[in-house]
């Protein structure tokens, strides 16, 4: 996905980010990061949001979670 440059320069890439939804946040499991979910994603009972990161239990396997994006 592209952002228009016209409204990149109105509103700015970080606000039509977050306006579009794209925005992601850090996803943690057993204490450090190895993802990321968009801010809007559908909690599970295996993740919690804790500020600003998804904390996901030992036992899930994120690979199976719509929308994750593994760190790497």
């Amino acid at each position: 996905m592209s952002l228009d440059a016209n409204a990149v320069a109105i509103y700015g890439a970080e606000n039509l980010v977050q306006w579009l939804g794209l925005e992601r946040i850090p996803v943690m499991q057993n204490g450090r990061r190895v993802g990321k979910l968009p801010t809007d994603a559908e909690p599970l009972d295996a993740l919690k949001r804790e500020g600003d990161a998804w904390i996901a239990e030992a036992h899930l396997d994120l690979d199976t979670v719509k929308e994750f994006e593994r760190d790497g």
